[in-house]
């Protein structure tokens, strides 16, 4: 090549001919006596596809990545089970669509490949990783706690220890708790059954609070089918509550029994403090609802008096003047 000043470039061309079809990977690489301020772009790879020349045949495969992702990939095809290895030029595209969902191309990761078929290997044109699932809930009873993980009770009687995050707060031996899970397996957040309870109790009193004297026909009605909606989720989900308890108590350990039937104690009470703030509140709503008929009432009878009352006042004026 000879002298190269700093900055100028040089081309080389070597033209070469194959034998055998598959992928012919060339490298290359430079070497200088002076210093060399970036030594990470003095080698390069380049991977060309040798066919037989007849029309490319192309295909795409759906599955879940096995293993770690190297010079190729292993996945198991979707509705099939079946494993294939799919080679990875350099020259792949990868995408990874989603933004905060994105995937990454890893052990597990759900693909599906564009690949071109080079003698006897499928070589990938594209990879694209399907964006993350958000994980499901889970709902267990807390049966064990060490540190920042707690071990929960699921309803099939499998135990699950799980990690907290560091913005989720530490429940106690007996709660059932509903946990959701990021990105890293680790909780990022819980809600106790007790809070739920609570939190639908308050609602449900805001739903029957309002001023009786000025409930209008229309406006009360819909807070009086929001009043029936709420008491049907307050009292499904605290049947529920007891329920579970009940389930975990014949399911659970010996040592983890005792916080569990302080726990059930705790819900049966909050179901009978549910019942009655539901029969408060529909006494609440009852009243009210009796308080909008005798003003339709009302308004009706005013208006049929109205029109007789006038018509004899003015029958009796006109005989005494006559």
């Amino acid at each position: 090549l000879g002298d190269l000043a700093n900055g100028a470039s040089a081309t080389v061309t070597i033209i070469v001919t194959t034998t055998a079809e598959g992928i012919i990977t060339n490298e290359a690489s430079v070497t200088a006596n002076e210093p060399d301020s970036d030594m990470e772009n003095n080698e390069t790879t380049e991977d060309t596809i040798v066919g037989e020349g007849e029309e490319e045949k192309r295909k795409g495969f759906v599955g879940q990545v096995q293993g770690e992702p190297g010079d190729s990939v292993t996945i198991i095809q979707q509705g099939k089970g079946t494993e294939i290895t799919i080679i990875l030029p350099a020259t792949y595209e990868l995408k990874t669509p989603g933004n905060h969902r994105a995937g990454t191309f890893e052990d597990g990761a759900r693909v599906v490949i564009l690949a071109r078929r080079v003698g006897e290997q499928w070589v990938a044109i594209r990879v694209l990783v399907k964006p993350v699932k958000p994980p499901h809930p889970l709902l267990g009873v807390v049966v064990g706690i060490e540190g920042t993980e707690i071990t929960i009770l699921r309803h099939n009687g499998k135990t699950q220890t799980i990690e907290l995050g560091a913005d989720a707060e530490l429940p106690q031996e007996g709660d059932l708790i509903t946990i959701f899970l990021g990105p890293s397996s680790k909780a990022k957040g819980l809600v106790r059954a007790e809070e739920v309870r609570q939190r639908l109790q308050n609602h449900l009193g805001e739903a029957s609070d309002d001023d009786e004297d000025e409930a209008d026909g229309e406006d009360f009605q819909t807070r009086s089918k929001r009043f029936e909606k709420l008491s049907q989720l307050l009292e499904n989900h605290q049947n529920r509550h007891v329920e579970r308890l009940e389930s975990a108590l014949t399911q659970a350990s010996e040592k983890a029994q005792a916080a569990i039937q302080r726990a059930k104690d705790k819900a049966t009470n909050g179901q009978q403090r549910a019942h009655d703030a539901i029969e408060k509140a529909r006494d609440k709503v009852n009243k009210a609802k009796g308080l909008l008929r005798a003003q339709s009432r009302g308004s009706e009878e005013g208006g049929d008096d109205s029109g007789p009352g006038r018509g004899q006042g003015s029958n009796r004026g006109r005989g005494q003047g006559n």
